[in-house]
């Protein structure tokens, strides 16, 4: 399968989002910067991503069973891969992927089978979810582990990896770009509380989420992006994402007024140090982990 650069250079990318918004900024900043429409759509899009790469995965393997996706070979070659970087970072990303593996086959098969009635079914599954969430009333930190609160982020990369974008209606696309616009600016710059989802996790939730989703799919299939820098960034995405996670852990106190007090320049500080520790990261991790696929490879079964 030919590598899309498009998608390392979205990975490369949103990785500078994941590093900003973990920055000391106040809550007034972060609105006025407007974080809401770019900062805080990563998780979605990496979501996206994950999704359609799966899906291309799953189609290049002849994948027409669960039993075919759920092979415990193919499950560890899916999981040393995404430790290794394969399919990017994000908050809570970890153990988000873990459950990923196991409920991504039965998205691609219902996609694979109904096509946009597979879609339209996930975005009612994950409205539906989020009903059930608020009913029995669960806690934040539940919810924010659990990743069917993205299943239909999950089931659209899907459904581009197996169709064109273009299959959807064009006034579709631009409603829920619009519709998600409009949920963003409700909940996250006016006073309203929303009735169902989750306070912390509203400017994610279903309805702005949709915001992305329209521009994370016209960007993979039709813009062709380029650059090896933010190509690189993509590569060792994951690598980055835990050099940040661990930097943020408390490194960072040492540039939170105490040496630099300009916002900015520590974003700057944070940013240098975590893509450039990050890259070692990678350089040093993946060879190790391609050395421990060859190896799961080698020890397949021979056909009986």
């Amino acid at each position: 399968m030919k590598r899309n650069t498009t998608i390392d250079v979205i990975k490369g990318t949103v990785m500078f989002n994941v590093v900003i918004c973990h920055a000391r900024w106040s809550e007034a900043q972060r609105l006025q910067l407007l974080f809401p429409f770019w900062v805080q759509m990563t998780i979605p899009t990496l979501m996206i991503i994950s999704g359609y790469l799966s899906a291309k995965s799953f189609t290049k393997a002849g994948t027409h069973t669960i039993s075919d996706a759920l092979n415990p070979t193919h499950i560890m070659e899916i999981i040393l891969m995404y430790l290794a970087g394969g399919w990017g970072p994000g908050t809570y990303y970890i153990p988000f992927m873990f459950q990923f593996v196991f409920y991504v086959p039965f998205i691609y098969l219902l996609i694979a089978r109904k096509g946009a009635k597979g879609l339209a079914l996930c975005w009612a599954g994950t409205l539906l979810y989020e009903f059930l969430q608020k009913a029995y009333g669960m806690n934040v930190e539940c919810y924010t582990f659990i990743v069917l609160r993205y299943t239909f982020h999950i089931a659209f990369g899907c459904y581009l990896a197996l169709h064109s974008i273009d299959t959807l209606p064009k006034m579709l696309r631009i409603g829920m770009c619009a519709f998600g616009f409009v949920s963003i600016a409700v909940l996250c710059y006016t006073a309203y509380e929303p009735m169902v989802f989750q306070p912390y996790w509203k400017n994610t939730a279903l309805f702005p989420a949709m915001f992305i989703v329209p521009i994370a799919g016209w960007l993979i299939e039709k813009a062709h992006l380029s650059c090896k820098p933010l190509e690189l960034f993509g590569k060792a995405s994951f690598n980055i994402y835990l050099t940040q996670k661990f930097f943020y852990y408390g490194i960072d106190n040492l540039f939170d007024g105490h040496f630099v007090s300009n916002i900015w320049v520590q974003c700057l500080i944070n940013i240098v140090i975590c893509f450039a520790v990050g890259l070692i990261f990678y350089w040093i991790e993946t060879p190790l982990t391609r050395k421990l696929l060859g190896l799961l490879k080698q020890k397949k079964p021979a056909a009986a």
